[in-house]
């Protein structure tokens, strides 16, 4: 199987995003900063519009904040797509609650709620399959973290140690592999990013240059292969990982 990766930069790029699809056909998908809305015209580009041309089969969508638009509704969250079917589907919140009627201006700003989506596949051989997403806690100075990166950390681990089968934890963490939130992580899961010695998840479209986008993955998923794709869909650049689970 395989999984793409991608902060979606509020879908700025979404025909990109489109081709990337296209090139890569991966079996499931998790989006950040992912961007939905009920107005059907072409002046926002969607994630709507990307699954119009790759619709998948399951699709689970977690806005964090909601919004009008030209007397429409929009929101931006986390999701997760999968040509495989869910069994079940979750979330909880690290960070507030949905904000509704968001403004940016708005007391908490960028980071007035954060939440981790989860999705479960049980695969032919009854094996469990966890794919969870997040948008990490922003903080504007550096990507070194804080206590409150910290305590999202520990809640994520906390969480997937009641859980069986493979596990697969992806996001934009807005952390950097010296972070100790990140380092705590890696007690608990191998991290990709790190392991297969990326130097940045970022490309020209930004200033920034660390790593901060992750896949990690638990001893039960076997990793076969694991790349950074170089099309720019996004200021973030996508990654990828070929995998199978033991049963």
């Amino acid at each position: 199987m395989k999984l793409l990766q991608l902060n979606t930069w509020s879908c700025k790029l979404a025909p990109e995003i489109v081709r990337l699809l296209d090139e890569e056909n991966p079996d499931i998908v998790t989006f950040q900063e992912a961007v939905s809305t009920t107005h059907d015209g072409k002046i926002l580009d969607t994630i709507d519009s990307v699954f119009d041309e790759h619709p998948f089969t399951s699709r689970y969508y977690t806005p964090l904040v909601e919004f009008a638009f030209m007397h429409h509704q929009a929101s931006r969250g986390n999701l997760i797509a999968s040509n495989l079917p869910f069994v079940a589907q979750s979330q909880f919140w690290t960070h507030g609650t949905c904000a509704t009627d968001f403004d940016y201006g708005d007391s908490g700003g960028y980071n007035i709620a954060r939440n981790i989506a989860h999705v479960t596949h049980r695969l032919d051989d009854d094996t469990p399959l966890h794919i969870l997403t997040l948008h990490g806690y922003h903080l504007k100075e550096h990507k070194l973290g804080n206590e409150e990166t910290m305590r999202a950390c520990k809640m994520l681990i906390e969480y997937i140690s009641t859980l069986e089968g493979g596990i697969i934890v992806t996001g934009d963490f807005n952390l950097s592999p010296e972070s100790e939130s990140i380092q705590f992580i890696n007690q608990s899961l191998r991290n990709l990013s790190v392991e297969y010695n990326l130097t940045t998840t970022r490309n020209h479209l930004t200033t920034k240059r660390e790593v901060c986008d992750y896949i990690f993955v638990n001893d039960q998923i076997n990793v076969s292969a694991f790349s950074m794709s170089d099309m720019i869909v996004s200021d973030h650049n996508a990654l990828i990982v070929d995998f199978s689970v033991a049963g």
